[in-house]
């Protein structure tokens, strides 16, 4: 970890800031008190943290996901400290919400997963660092109320994002046009990760989803013109074509 971020390309304060969590961090998975869940909910935020700060220094990245990916390591480690002002019976969900959050970036790096066009790279980004604000922000004591409450309405998005009434009939769609379970699988996760849309088109546009985008695309339907630009677009240009009821 130290070797991490001795190498990251950042204002040594943040260095020195992001060291002191993780270290402290790694304290707590230390403690007696601390269960089997929550040590292993730890031990993937920290992994999801490095694997962040490694992401940032990718010469392929562009500056702006550089510095994006930064901002979401260090929301993510501010969203670790309120873990210990959070009411026990809420800590278990926040934890996972900030581990889930964690992963993403982590999830771009998986093979078949990473978007080739850099605006669709950082329509995930930046939605990944608007939750990570979110979560640093919604048991933050130096938060207005205001603030508080903003913070809850977008993380209740999120974890409503299943049942959002656009994404039902979005995924309806999918399934009419027989789409395989992984295609299906993948759509589910990463809603479920980044919400309705970016994650339900960053799902559409993997490979698994290919040949029922292909379909969907010829189809003719009132869902075919959003098909057809995922098809051929940046999927981060395709929110228009989503039908209005």
């Amino acid at each position: 970890m130290a070797d991490t971020l001795g190498e990251l390309t950042a204002p040594q304060e943040v260095k020195e800031e992001l060291n002191r969590v993780l270290t402290s961090t790694l304290d707590v998975m230390d403690e007696e008190q601390t269960t089997p869940g929550e040590r292993a909910a730890y031990a993937r935020i920290v992994d999801g943290v490095i694997t962040t700060l490694e992401m940032a220094e990718d010469p392929t990245a562009t500056p702006k996901e550089q510095d994006t990916l930064r901002n979401i390591a260090v929301l993510t480690t501010e969203a670790v400290e309120d873990i210990s002002r959070v009411p026990p019976d809420e800590r278990p969900r926040f934890m996972h919400d900030v581990q889930q959050n964690s992963d993403v970036p982590q999830t771009l790096q998986a093979p078949g997963a990473r978007p080739r066009d850099p605006e669709d790279r950082f329509w995930i980004l930046g939605t990944t660092k608007n939750t990570g604000d979110a979560l640093a922000r919604v048991h933050d004591p130096e938060t207005t109320p205001e603030e508080r409450r903003e913070a809850r309405r977008q993380l209740d998005r999120l974890s409503g994002s299943l049942r959002n009434s656009e994404y039902l009939a979005f995924i309806a769609e999918v399934k009419r046009h027989q789409a395989p379970a992984a295609c299906v699988d993948v759509i589910t996760k990463r809603t479920r990760d980044l919400g309705w849309r970016v994650g339900s088109l960053w799902g559409l546009s993997d490979s698994a989803c290919a040949t029922t985008v292909d379909e969907a695309a010829r189809s003719g339907g009132r869902w075919s013109a959003l098909f057809a630009c995922v098809q051929r677009n940046p999927f981060s240009t395709c929110e228009v074509h989503v039908p209005k009821d």
